[in-house]
């Protein structure tokens, strides 16, 4: 291949522009929210994306944020891992590269896998802890509680625990609305998902 990177540019979110531009594998990380111990590659997966891959061709259709010399991928992670099997880590791949926030990376993370919430409540732990610790990290901004938010239902991160003053010296103040405000939970969604209200 040649060392020039094909550059193409398409609208996306009004005034926001995102290219397509090719990375060799091997220069792809991973969400910096995705915690592969705690929510690992899915085999299954994988294997149905590899067979994809071979008979349709990969569609360019991973979103990232560009990264020193590589990208960091907002989600497809399996899909990443099946074209590391399929194809190499030397083989180059166009990404969608989009200016991200930590922020917009951890939202597109979950809602691009929030079909695993319907058949696993690992993800939707995971992907709450993620956010818990980001806001405790000061890397994602939530919804701070109001002034008359019983204190039964204040956290403080990085605790989970609903009331718990652990960490309120050093913690910062969230509750299960803000957390479910900033993933895009709405009651509607909740109640799709059989949560109730």
């Amino acid at each position: 291949m040649s060392g020039k990177i094909k550059l193409t540019t398409f609208p996306a979110d009004g005034e926001r522009k995102a290219s397509l531009r090719r990375f060799a594998i091997k220069n792809i990380g991973p969400n910096p929210f995705w915690n592969a111990q705690r929510y690992p590659i899915r085999p299954e997966k994988v294997d149905a994306l590899r067979e994809s891959i071979r008979t349709t061709g990969y569609w360019e259709n991973i979103v990232a944020r560009a990264v020193g010399g590589g990208a960091e991928i907002a989600h497809g992670h399996n899909r990443l891992e099946a074209l590391r099997r399929e194809l190499g880590d030397d083989h180059e791949i166009g990404l969608i590269i989009r200016d991200l926030s930590d922020e917009i990376m951890l939202q597109m993370m979950a809602r691009e896998n929030s079909e695993n919430w319907d058949t696993s409540a690992d993800f939707e732990i995971e992907i709450i802890r993620s956010t818990v610790e980001a806001w405790a990290d000061g890397r994602v901004q939530l919804e701070l509680p109001g002034p008359r938010t019983p204190e039964s239902n204040l956290r403080w991160a990085p605790s989970f625990v609903a009331g718990g003053d652990l960490f309120r010296a050093r913690g910062r103040p969230y509750t299960a609305k803000s957390v479910a405000s900033f993933l895009g939970l709405t009651k509607i969604e909740w109640r799709r998902a059989g949560q109730g209200t």
